[in-house]
């Protein structure tokens, strides 16, 4: 599925075909996938939405931003060949120079196995724990159950507007870029982790994380995945205030893969302060991006956990 500016017109390469996708998905493993949603509307504010195959369509739109500049998408395909494992795919983003943040879409296919890709400025290295581990996943895939998996996009190039992907298991990548950062309140912070394995959090409740960094009611960005999920279900990420919004941040299906992921990107409260409430373990959670803004004060709610949790092994080898 690809979201464009309807008057802008679906973007297209050289050959007339379309350039870029935003959702993929394989309804012969499950009817349901989902990703979020970052795209330029038209001047009129619409948005059309292209499916190359029959697909219901849920839309959740929350917020607005000026801050990200639309360009014209850049696709890196490494196909037919693929990245080995913990090799590095290097590309070159070249509105990004001076270290700014690109959003796009990240896609694995011919994935046999298990694994993730961590995104990250080439510069910069791949972000790693006090043991040396890489600590964040932009990217979590299951070949054993589809070999192809996508994510939305957002990480910050280096100085010389180069992003790398290191891949913990063979994998095609297809990178998608087709926006840049303009506001400088679009920051990278250290990687927070917060897992709650090997505990879940139990259907219907919620569970709250504290973001040092997002302290004022600053947006968060980061990933969100929930796994040991064994049926279909749902996770909300919201400020915590009541009611809480009828919105998803991720969807899943035990019964398909144990292991589901998506781009968060959600407002923090104005204590910095982030709830997810879904059917299923919502871990890990990572807030490596904000920009800022005001809002009044929300209440409290019962479940608090405000500082990140170590990281246990879970079934996946993935981060």
């Amino acid at each position: 599925m690809t979201a464009y500016g309807c008057a802008d017109g679906i973007p297209r390469d050289g050959s007339g075909n379309i350039s870029k996708s935003d959702l993929n998905f394989n309804g012969q493993v499950s009817p349901v996938a989902s990703n979020r949603l970052i795209v330029t509307a038209d001047a009129n504010g619409d948005v059309c939405f292209y499916t190359l195959s029959a697909a219901a369509i849920i839309v959740d739109v929350f917020a607005v931003t000026t801050g990200i500049e639309a360009i014209p998408n850049q696709r890196t395909d490494t196909r037919p060949g693929v990245v080995n494992a913990g090799g590095v795919l290097r590309v070159r983003v070249p509105q990004a120079v001076g270290g700014k943040t690109v959003v796009g879409q990240l896609t694995v296919d011919r994935v046999t196995q298990g694994g993730y890709v961590t995104a990250y400025g080439c510069d910069d290295g791949p972000p790693r724990d006090g043991q040396g581990k890489i600590n964040k996943s932009d990217l979590n895939f299951n070949g054993l159950v589809m070999p192809i998996a996508s994510n939305r996009l957002v990480v910050t190039a280096d100085a010389d507007g180069d992003v790398c992907f290191y891949t913990s298991t063979p994998a095609a990548m297809i990178v998608d870029i087709s926006g840049v950062a303009t506001s400088t309140d679009l920051a990278s912070i250290a990687n927070q982790r917060t897992d709650t394995r090997p505990g879940i959090v139990k259907a219907g409740k919620t569970y709250k994380v504290n973001v040092a960094d997002a302290v004022g009611c600053q947006m968060v960005t980061g990933q969100l995945t929930v796994d040991r999920a064994t049926s279909g279900g749902y996770v909300t990420a919201w400020d915590c205030s009541s009611p809480r919004p009828v919105k998803s941040d991720l969807n899943f299906d035990g019964a398909v893969s144990a292991v589901e992921s998506n781009r968060l990107l959600v407002k923090a409260n104005n204590n910095g302060d982030i709830c997810f409430y879904g059917l299923c373990a919502s871990e890990p959670h990572r807030g490596h991006l904000r920009h800022s803004q005001h809002c009044d004060d929300v209440p409290e709610s019962t479940d608090r956990h405000p500082h990140p949790l170590s990281r246990i092994g879970g079934p996946l080898e993935r981060p």
